[in-house]
């Protein structure tokens, strides 16, 4: 445990530069998201907050059954696709649009609540939406961050690389993606259990 502790301490020093780079790129897309929410024609708030509505109503019913496979998946189908890019070179650039894409998502869903709900949708935010994404956001941007490495080290390798370091590297990325995939995967269990949950609570009170 003090072992992969030191290993941590170490990654994370070493990629510090790339680390400050992705989660400006992941702050910068929940920013916009947050200023998107302004930027949607009265028709289309109009349509959002009906679905929004709906699905409040669906589960204070007790009518929406949550799939943990379907909250898996979807929490695991960026850490896939990064992780290939990281394998490309030339998969490196959407890899910063794929993070940017995330923290956009975010910031909207949390922009429009807010904007929807006032109080309410601050609580919605804290129980619903935090409590998984303290786990996903990490998870993605050490995901990213371990894949652009990869990429540049086959970039700065690509002429001199023997079969066993190759292996080696490949090995070791995949490990850690592997690992990454596990933690974010308890992200899915706080989305199926808690946060519904904690929703029909909220929206009791309203």
């Amino acid at each position: 445990m003090k072992r992969l502790k030191q290993l941590a301490i170490e990654h994370v020093r070493h990629n510090l530069g790339l680390y400050l780079v992705v989660t400006g790129i992941y702050l910068a897309g929940m920013v916009f998201g947050a200023l998107g929410v302004g930027a949607l024609q009265p028709d289309n708030q109009k349509e959002l907050a009906g679905f929004i509505q709906k699905s409040f109503a669906d589960i204070t019913a007790g009518s929406t059954q949550v799939t943990i496979g379907g909250l898996l998946w979807e929490n695991l189908k960026a850490l896939v696709v990064t992780y290939v890019l990281g394998m490309t070179v030339i998969g490196m650039p959407i890899i910063f649009v794929l993070v940017f894409t995330r923290g956009f998502v975010l910031g909207f869903a949390v922009g429009f609540l807010v904007q929807l709900h006032a109080w309410q949708g601050v609580l919605v935010t804290l129980t619903g939406i935090l409590p998984p994404a303290v786990i996903n956001i990490p998870v993605l941007i050490v995901t990213a961050v371990s894949a652009i490495n990869f990429s540049l080290t086959l970039l700065r390798g690509s002429h001199g690389w023997q079969g066993k370091a190759l292996s080696r590297q490949f090995a070791a990325y995949s490990g850690s993606v592997l690992v990454l995939a596990c933690v974010g995967g308890t992200a899915a269990l706080i989305q199926g259990y808690l946060s519904p949950l904690m929703l029909k609570l909220i929206l009791a009170y309203h």
